[in-house]
């Protein structure tokens, strides 16, 4: 999947699987057994994003390094070479981790909506099986009489 994919479906996310709740909850389905370690996911988007940082930050350690330096001419021109080549692989991935990270993040929260969605339904099936049983019984739900 290319990142721009993987930015549509971060970005979708929560929308997508908030309506698939939704839906598998209306026709009685039940969801899967998966978990997501948000928690883990957060850090992953905190570290892409400091890693981002210091890419910004940093362009060549190697910039203002001299013959006085590094002791020869020929070792000077290899690390600007690389110095060059760096700079535009750089930018590149820069933009990478910086969408990976935005995507780590939109989906850490796309999860927390959804267990949030999921706990209040939960809340409010069992609030209504409560108060259904409590119907059946006669009782007000508390153990007392109607």
């Amino acid at each position: 999947m290319n990142s721009a994919a993987m930015e549509d479906a971060g970005a979708d996310g929560s929308k997508q699987a908030s309506a698939a709740f939704r839906q598998a909850s209306q026709q009685g389905e039940t969801m899967s057994d998966q978990t997501a370690d948000i928690t883990r996911i957060k850090e992953s988007a905190r570290s892409l994003s400091k890693i981002h940082r210091e890419f910004t930050r940093n362009a060549n350690p190697a910039d203002g390094l001299g013959v006085d330096v590094l002791g020869d001419r020929s070792l000077v021109d290899t690390f600007d070479d690389f110095g060059d080549n760096w700079k535009i692989h750089r930018e590149r991935l820069t933009d990478e981790i910086e969408k990976l990270s935005k995507i780590l993040s939109t989906a850490a929260q796309a999860y927390e909506d959804i267990d949030h969605q999921l706990a209040e339904a939960l809340r409010a099936t069992d609030k209504q099986g409560t108060g259904q049983a409590a119907d059946k019984q006669g009782t007000d739900g508390k153990g007392g009489a109607k």
